[in-house]
């Protein structure tokens, strides 16, 4: 909501007829609120909480009041909201970002290029994520279940009342109705679930093998949309794995490709593949700090410098872009894991960035839905 609210100045002046009459002279001023937020141009953005609150506009001695009630939402999504959430997604260009892209509601540095903020959000945070990536008109892709894997296992298992608890705490009518509009809106372009439930490795095993499968991600889909029915929900996981089992929930999936994985444009028709054979959609990712081709060293130029572990490299400028032109434009979102500032803040990555971001920019937005 923005509020106008002008403090004027009044002064004297002659008029035609002789007289004294009135000018208007607009003064900036500073906004307060007694509920909510208000931004410095006087945009209010309601908090969780329902009431009468007032937003005071200040400039020296001069004041000027307004008066806002916020209601809380009812539950259920009109149908006008439930039809435009299903129809094409709003925008023009592949939405575009690296995980991790914002610290709360702010873009870390050198992001200009990027038009998806994706990242972990919980239940007091959600609404004021969506208002801020709404209000730079970009997209947004969350975690609602993120964290450590530890968070949402009992003795080394993974606990699904735990996920489910943890997926609970944004069954509230406010919350509903809000991701509900920025669906509709195009501002929210899904949710993932849960990261790489394949992984075996001791860090990150989700328990023995057995305990993580298509058919159990699909229920955690099914129990998520059952609080949130427009939001489209996806999975992180390559799509090579599990590769003789469907989907047949979920309404997309994340599968990020690095060097090692062979050639980029088989990589490319093996995931579309899949996703056409399955009925959902494909996000692809590409993994920019160990994603490179791998060596001891990791020499630069002929790689991006050593990676975050082992014998990985990062990318190189080109290896974005050759990279970047086979697998951006191909799914309904490309991401790039993750946001690291000393990777962002060097030159050649900069314009390799820009001038991906560019080229995605002209090409049509897919939905993320479920075919």
């Amino acid at each position: 909501m923005l509020l106008t609210l002008t403090l004027v100045a009044h002064a004297l002046t002659p008029t035609q007829s002789g007289g004294r009459g009135v000018d208007s002279l607009a003064i900036n001023a500073a906004f307060a609120a007694t509920g909510g937020n208000v931004s410095t141009r006087g945009a209010f953005t309601a908090g969780s909480a329902a009431g009468n609150f007032r937003i005071i506009a200040t400039s020296d001695s001069l004041a000027d009041t307004a008066s806002v009630t916020v209601t809380a939402p009812a539950a259920e999504i009109s149908p006008g909201i439930a039809a435009a959430a299903s129809a094409a997604p709003a925008g023009q260009s592949t939405p575009f970002g690296p995980f991790d892209v914002w610290s709360g509601s702010t873009p870390k540095p050198h992001t200009d290029s990027f038009t998806l903020v994706v990242g972990g959000v919980n239940a007091g945070s959600i609404i004021g994520r969506i208002g801020a990536v709404r209000s730079r008109g970009l997209r947004l892709l969350t975690n609602m279940t993120g964290g450590a894997h530890a968070k949402y296992k009992t003795d080394g298992v993974f606990d699904i009342l735990k996920w489910e608890a943890a997926m609970s705490a944004y069954n509230t009518p406010a919350i509903k109705t809000v991701v509900a509009e920025a669906v509709a809106d195009g501002t929210f372009l899904g949710n993932i679930l849960m990261d790489e439930p394949a992984n075996t490795s001791r860090e990150n095993s989700w328990g023995p093998a057995g305990t993580m499968n298509k058919a159990r991600v699909d229920s955690m889909a099914a129990y998520a949309k059952a609080i949130f029915p427009t939001l489209p929900m996806g999975v992180t996981l390559d799509y090579r794995v599990w590769n003789k089992r469907s989907f047949r929930v979920i309404d997309f999936q994340v599968s990020q490709y690095r060097h090692a994985k062979g050639s980029v444009s088989a990589y490319r028709a093996g995931a579309l593949a899949l996703g056409a054979r399955d009925g959902h959609a494909i996000v692809f990712s590409m993994n920019i700090l160990d994603g490179g081709i791998p060596g001891s060293t990791c020499p630069i130029p002929e790689t991006g410098g050593a990676g975050t572990y082992g014998r990985n490299c990062r990318m190189t400028p080109e290896q974005l872009l050759d990279y970047g032109a086979v697998l951006g434009s191909a799914g309904c979102a490309f991401l790039l894991w993750r946001y690291d500032s000393a990777f962002m803040v060097q030159t050649e990555n900069q314009q390799a960035l820009d001038e991906l971001a560019g080229r995605l920019a002209v090409d049509p937005a897919q939905s993320c839905r479920r075919l």
